[in-house]
């Protein structure tokens, strides 16, 4: 990298994500409003979540599997278009889901783009089916406490840098690194990152750039294979 910085027009800056120790981290929210554009991209966002935290879902989807996924994706559509999108980050988005899910309910259904996915919910509590509303909550809420940390929080709140690495006006390198020993919390993490900045990355104009995975097995990352057939045209290595 030292040897090689003169080379290009534009200096790039260098990046870094560390969870294990966020005094030597960037900080960097790939669930920010900018990303957020719509609800296909809300719902894109709760199956990579889902996905990686139960990685059995990946392959087959049940019925609890299923309303986790939807429930995740009303939660994350309300932090985006609430007050702007100043709250919209995967740690509200985990504090939000810790609130009382009647109270939850009673808001979301307030707002009538969020109300259709919402109303299964609502009919079953007002049918008195409580047991397994709770188990549907409970299937998204159970994988998703063990994500409650200040470092995660410190790191996934903040906004730094954006993932479009290879902005040809200001390019970036980017480090993310995982840790073995916490590999089924960081592994979600990082998916949300990577599956955000290969959107981001695969288009025409921008500047050639290269994507380095290792372990790659221990994530779901989604729109990989789009990612490796499509972005050589694009300047892109994987």
């Amino acid at each position: 990298l030292l040897l090689n910085l003169g080379h290009s027009p534009v200096q790039p800056e260098f990046f870094f994500v560390n969870f294990h120790d966020p005094r030597y981290s960037n900080r960097c929210n790939p669930s920010h409003p900018r990303y957020i554009t719509g609800q296909a991209a809300s719902a894109e966002v709760a199956d990579i979540i889902m996905k990686n935290v139960n990685p059995n879902t990946a392959e087959k989807e049940d019925f609890f599997s299923m309303s986790a996924k939807v429930y995740v994706d009303c939660l994350i559509w309300f932090l985006r278009i609430y007050e702007g999108g100043k709250y919209c980050s995967f740690p509200h988005l985990i504090e939000l889901m810790g609130m009382p899910y009647e109270i939850v309910f009673d808001i979301l259904q307030q707002y009538t783009d969020i109300e259709v996915k919402i109303r299964p919910f609502a009919n079953a509590l007002n049918k008195g089916a409580q047991d397994q509303l709770q188990g549907q909550i409970a299937s998204a809420q159970i994988p998703l406490n063990k994500f409650a940390s200040p470092e995660l929080y410190w790191v996934l709140s903040g906004d730094d840098f954006p993932l479009d690495i290879n902005n040809p006006d200001h390019p970036m390198i980017l480090c993310v690194g995982n840790n073995p020993d916490y590999q089924a919390i960081y592994g979600t993490t990082l998916a949300l990152y990577t599956s955000r900045m290969f959107k981001l990355i695969n288009h025409k104009g921008k500047r050639p750039c290269g994507v380095l995975l290792d372990e790659l097995p221990t994530i779901f990352i989604k729109g990989l294979d789009n990612l490796i057939a499509t972005a050589r045209s694009n300047k892109v290595a994987i």
